[in-house]
């Protein structure tokens, strides 16, 4: 299963459950935040049955902590970019 299984990612959406930082250096890309800015890449659960949305924030943290979004991010050493295209891929283990 795949996040674009169990969430809708989108830009500009400030009912978003939470933001991912798609625009930034590479210890903040990928990283998730609770405050909305149009920049920031919009994560809003479709699947609660299947994830609650303050989890799926920490699994954000986590991966993020453990370096899983510089491998996707795009651009020079100081301006890096994640695209919802490879957020939406981010495989998910469920059992």
């Amino acid at each position: 299963m795949k996040l674009k299984h169990i969430a809708e990612l989108t830009l500009g959406n400030p009912e978003a459950d939470f933001w991912i930082i798609r625009r930034g250096n590479a210890n903040q890309v990928g990283r998730p935040t609770r405050e909305y800015s149009p920049e920031h890449i919009g994560v809003s659960v479709t699947r609660p049955d299947l994830v609650i949305p303050n989890y799926l924030f920490y699994v954000f943290e986590f991966l993020a902590n453990q370096g899983s979004f510089e491998a996707m991010a795009q651009g020079t050493t100081n301006l890096k970019t994640i695209s919802v295209k490879d957020l939406k891929n981010i495989p998910l283990k469920t059992s």
